[in-house]
C-alpha cells in the first residue's frame, strides 16, 4: 500500500506517533485510507477523518461567499480579498483567483499566449538541464495516478522544460518539479497557465535567489527563520541549538518545495492561497505555526536527527488546516514584512560573505580540474535520493551548509554587528 503515498510520506501509515504527539494511541492499524481532493492517498486516524470533515462543512459555507465574485469574475479591491483568501478559496476558483492574486494574468498578457510553446519548443532543441529534468519527473510524487501515467509526467516534463529556457539564470532546480506536478492538479492540468504561474512565483513573489543554482535565496531565507525562531519561541530555538540541529535541515524543503512535500496537499494549496496573495512572509508563518503546535513534543527529543524525523512526521500528519492557519494569523503575534526584511539584510552580509570566503578557500584546495556536485545528473541522483529511494532536497541542500566553525576568528571579512532587537506588539490578526 505504500505505493499511494507521496514522497516521503510513504511508509509514515506503520509508523508511531507517540513520540511526538503524547495524544496519540500509537496503533497503526487503526487508520483509515482515503483519496483527498487532488487524488493523493493517504492514511489519517479516525479523528483526523472527523477534522477533514469539518473543514470540508467550513469549505462549503464559505464558499457563499464567494458567490458575487464569482459571477462578476473581479475580486474585492480592499481588505476584504486578505480575509477571503485567508479563510480558504473554494477548490473550484483556485484556477482563477491564483492566476489574479499572483499576477500571472497580467506576465501571460505581457509575454503574450505564444510565448509558452515558443519556449517549449526552444528547450526541446537545447535545453542544457533535460537530462535532469527527465531524471526528476518520474520519481515526482510516485503512486499518484496521473502523476505516474505518462501523459503526466510529459505535461510536468513540458513545464520544467519551457521554464529552464524562460529563465536560464535559474535553469532548473531540484524541488521545482514537486511544485509545478501539484500546480499542474489544481491548474485543471494546464501546462501554460502553470508557466506562468511558476514565472510570478520565482520571480515576483518569492525571495530573490531561491532557487538560483548557489540557492544563497533559501539560505538567507533559513537563517531568517531561525533567528525569528529565536523571538517567537525562544526556548525551542535554544533546545535545537543545543543538538546542533540546524534550520537547513528542517526548513530546506519548506522554502524549496513550499510545503509539498510535507503537508498533505489539501492543506497546502490553502497555504499556496495565502502565498500568492500575500507573499513569502506566509511561510515564515506557516513555518512557526508547525513548530508551535509541535513544540512540547519536540522539547522531548535529545538528538538531530530524531528531531529532522518527527519535525517532517509531525506535518505530514497535520490534516486539520483551519487549526494550523488559525495558529499561523492569530497564535504567533505580529509579523511585518518589515521585520522579515530587517532580517533578511543582516543574513544576506553573512552568507554572502560566507560564501566568498568558502570560494577563497575552496580556490586554494581545488586541483586544476574537479567536476562539480551537479556536473552530471547521475552525480546529483546519487546526493539527492536517501536510503529509501525517497528524493530529499535537504539532502541534497547538505553540501551548501554553511557553519560560522568554518571562518577564523580574526578575518576582517566577517565583523557583523549584533542582530538588531525587536519587540513584538501583541497580535492584533491583521498581519
Amino acid at each position: 500500500m505504500s505505493r499511494g503515498f507521496p514522497g516521503f510520506f510513504r511508509r509514515r501509515h506503520i509508523e508511531d506517533l507517540s513520540d511526538i504527539k503524547e495524544d496519540e494511541a500509537g496503533a497503526p492499524n487503526a487508520r483509515v485510507e482515503q483519496l483527498d481532493h487532488y487524488g493523493f492517498r493517504i492514511a489519517v486516524r479516525p479523528r483526523d477523518v472527523e477534522a477533514r470533515k469539518k473543514c470540508e462543512e467550513k469549505a462549503r459555507r464559505r464558499a457563499e461567499r464567494w458567490m458575487p465574485y464569482e459571477m462578476s469574475r473581479k475580486l474585492p479591491r480592499d481588505s476584504r480579498t486578505k480575509a477571503l483568501i485567508r479563510k480558504g478559496v473554494p477548490h473550484g476558483l483556485r484556477c482563477w483567483v491564483w492566476m489574479e492574486t499572483s499576477e500571472a494574468n497580467s506576465i501571460m498578457k505581457h509575454y503574450g499566449a505564444d510565448y509558452y510553446k515558443k519556449k517549449l519548443q526552444d528547450a526541446r532543441e537545447r535545453s542544457a538541464v533535460a537530462k535532469q529534468i527527465e531524471l526528476d519527473v518520474p520519481r515526482t510524487f510516485p503512486g499518484h495516478a496521473w502523476l505516474d501515467s505518462l501523459e503526466g509526467q510529459k505535461r510536468l516534463e513540458n513545464v520544467l522544460l519551457a521554464y529552464s529556457m524562460h529563465n536560464p539564470s535559474v535553469g532548473y532546480c531540484q524541488s521545482m518539479n514537486y511544485v509545478v506536478a501539484l500546480l499542474l492538479l489544481v491548474l485543471d492540468k494546464r501546462e501554460d497557465l502553470v508557466f506562468f504561474i511558476l514565472i510570478a512565483l520565482i520571480e515576483r513573489i518569492l525571495f530573490e535567489g531561491v532557487y538560483e543554482p548557489n540557492l544563497v535565496g533559501c539560505q538567507i531565507e533559513m537563517k531568517s527563520l531561525g533567528d525569528l525562531l529565536s523571538m517567537k519561541l525562544p526556548k525551542l530555538a535554544r533546545h535545537l541549538d543545543s543538538m546542533h540541529c540546524e534550520m537547513s535541515l528542517i526548513a530546506t524543503d519548506w522554502f524549496l518545495c513550499l510545503f509539498c512535500t510535507s503537508v498533505p496537499s489539501e492543506v497546502c494549496v490553502r497555504i499556496w492561497d495565502c502565498i500568492f496573495n500575500e507573499g513569502p512572509k506566509i511561510i515564515f508563518r506557516v513555518a512557526v505555526a508547525i513548530l508551535t503546535l509541535a513544540e512540547k513534543h519536540l522539547m522531548k527529543i535529545d538528538n538531530a536527527g530524531e528531531m529532522l524525523r518527527a519535525v517532517k512526521l509531525y506535518a505530514s500528519n497535520i490534516h486539520n488546516r483551519d487549526k494550523l492557519l488559525k495558529v499561523a494569523f492569530g497564535g504567533i503575534g505580529s509579523l511585518s514584512k518589515t521585520t522579515i526584511g530587517r532580517l533578511r539584510e543582516i543574513k544576506k552580509k553573512e552568507v554572502d560573505a560566507l560564501l566568498a570566503y568558502r570560494s577563497r578557500h575552496d580556490d586554494r584546495k581545488r586541483p586544476s580540474h574537479q567536476p562539480s556536485r551537479w556536473d552530471t545528473a547521475e552525480q546529483e541522483e546519487s546526493v539527492a535520493v536517501d536510503s529509501d529511494g525517497v528524493s530529499s532536497i535537504a539532502t541534497a541542500m547538505s553540501g551548501f551548509s554553511i557553519d560560522w566553525k568554518d571562518l577564523p576568528d580574526n578575518d576582517p571579512h566577517f565583523q557583523f554587528g549584533s542582530p538588531p532587537s525587536f519587540t513584538f506588539p501583541q497580535n492584533n490578526g491583521t498581519e
